[in-house]
């Protein structure tokens, strides 16, 4: 991942917006970094990014980022996050069921095809957890 090079301020990345081909290049807002695809307004392609400049994970089209806040949101419902127990468990078990390491299992690195994977075996679990609970 060499084009993630924080020290360099005109870091860029490819857009992911098919047809698109401009670069995301990092910019500046009143809310912190973020990548911004070069061909605005033509294309509104934004990624986001940690404090120091790296990117949240890899950027995606807007349809892999809607998978990616379903899973999120399904994996709220199941093991509220906010708790470091369940943050820790909801890893785990995303570790178990992709059979993925530690450092790999983050939704923000998957793409389409593994998210609806994991959205079907949260879904699952989701049913299985309500079926318990009656």
């Amino acid at each position: 991942m060499g084009w993630w090079n924080v020290g360099d301020h005109k870091a860029e990345l490819p857009c992911p917006e098919p047809g698109c081909y401009g670069t995301m290049r990092r910019k500046e807002s009143k809310y912190g970094k973020f990548y911004g695809c070069s061909n605005y307004p033509n294309c509104r392609a934004t990624h986001g990014a940690h404090p120091n400049g790296m990117p949240l994970g890899v950027p995606a089209t807007e349809k892999v980022k809607r998978l990616r806040m379903k899973a999120h949101d399904l994996a709220e419902e199941i093991w509220p996050v906010q708790d470091r127990a369940g943050k820790k468990a909801f890893y785990l078990w995303l570790q178990k069921v992709t059979g993925l390491t530690r450092a790999e299992a983050h939704i923000s690195m998957f793409g389409e095809d593994r998210l609806l994977e994991v959205i079907s075996e949260l879904e699952r679990e989701k049913g299985e957890m309500n079926r318990a609970k009656s």
